[in-house]
């Protein structure tokens, strides 16, 4: 019994005086994803803020709020990929397993999709986010490319910390 408790303290012990480790690379990642998405609502004030009246105005501005309001993350495999927090952002993003097949009827109507492809080479992280619109249809999946952002991060030894150093967008 006293070698159970002793057990349990010091487990107890471990774990209140451990280190919480925060995971800079999902950190960066995340960074990255808020950056593009405070671009890609910017850019859907910039469109509210022309006052066009028309009837084809009215549907565009309707179509963007769709598009912004159902944007799904993906990593590089085309699994689902999960914010830690989607604090800093207007947007809010959803997760799909695009190849399952519960999701085949939502992908008839077609999804747009954030790829998220972080690469590191030595001391350089450069995350890659690839719009496009996936549907389904035929029993074929198809992808269509829509532009997208680099983000490249650099760790300093001097600072011991990631530096942004650049973000640019990419047309389709």
């Amino acid at each position: 019994m006293k070698k159970n408790i002793l057990i349990l303290l010091l487990a107890l012990n471990l774990n209140l005086y451990s280190q919480n480790k925060v995971d800079d690379y999902k950190k960066l990642i995340d960074s990255t994803i808020v950056i593009k998405s405070i671009e890609t609502y910017k850019g859907f004030q910039e469109e509210l803020n022309k006052k066009n009246e028309t009837d084809n105005w009215k549907r565009h501005i309707e179509d963007y709020r769709h598009h912004i309001e159902n944007i799904y993350l993906v990593d590089e495999n085309h699994n689902p990929y999960v914010m830690s927090s989607s604090q800093g952002t207007d947007l809010k993003f959803k997760q799909i397993d695009i190849y399952n097949k519960k999701n085949k009827k939502l992908l008839k109507e077609g999804i747009d999709v954030w790829k998220i492809i972080p690469t590191l080479d030595s001391n350089k992280l450069k995350i890659i986010i690839i719009e496009f619109k996936v549907t389904y249809s035929k029993n074929k999946y198809q992808f269509s490319n829509g532009g997208g952002t680099t983000t490249l991060f650099e760790y300093s030894c001097a600072e011991k910390k990631w530096i942004l150093v650049n973000s640019n967008t990419i047309a389709p």
